[in-house]
């Protein structure tokens, strides 16, 4: 092989190996998630790792700020993955009951709830009226019901109404002035 031939496929070695990393760079950059997909995923993560009920105050307030500065359309897809996964367990759960013992179920919480609004205080009834009354609280309850009318079948609706509109009762009494 003559210098001229070496320095011709030397030439097309180079390009080759060049349009191979450009293709593997364009094919690495397609399948990577972005910096908001990640944010989106590990905030859900955070959210079905802990109970909001029993989480500090402080950490709860840390979990308001980070909803809060998510792009709409990313609370939107966080909701519906927590709203999914919450009702695959709640699914999970009564799997093996029956009607009757499901309504037992529901009309437990029911009590629970009733039981919860009956305990607050003054100041919370204030506190949780006014942060129910902000934007981002009626888009959340909206999004339930919207979640609610969507995924869930219309048995598993029969049997929840009872609950959410005692949920939607204890919002609206908590929201309005008396």
């Amino acid at each position: 092989m003559d210098t001229l031939q070496r320095k011709r496929l030397h030439q097309r070695l180079l390009v080759a190996g060049t349009a191979t990393v450009l293709v593997l760079l364009l094919v690495l950059n397609t399948f990577r998630t972005s910096p908001e997909e990640r944010e989106e995923t590990e905030f859900t993560q955070l959210i079905l790792r802990h109970d909001p009920e029993t989480m500090p105050a402080a950490d709860r307030e840390r979990l308001r700020e980070q909803w809060a500065r998510l792009p709409e359309d990313s609370r939107q897809r966080v909701f519906r993955a927590v709203a999914a996964s919450r009702l695959d367990e709640f699914r999970e759960q009564t799997k093996g009951m029956d009607q009757a013992e499901r309504q037992q179920l529901i009309q437990r919480r029911i009590v629970q709830m009733r039981q919860h609004r009956a305990k607050l205080t003054g100041d919370q009834r204030r506190e949780l009226g006014e942060e129910l009354s902000q934007k981002e609280a009626r888009e959340v309850v909206g999004q339930v019901l919207a979640f609610y009318q969507d995924e869930l079948s219309a048995r598993e609706r029969a049997e929840l109404d009872p609950l959410v509109h005692e949920w939607l009762y204890h919002i609206e009494s908590l929201v309005r002035k008396p």
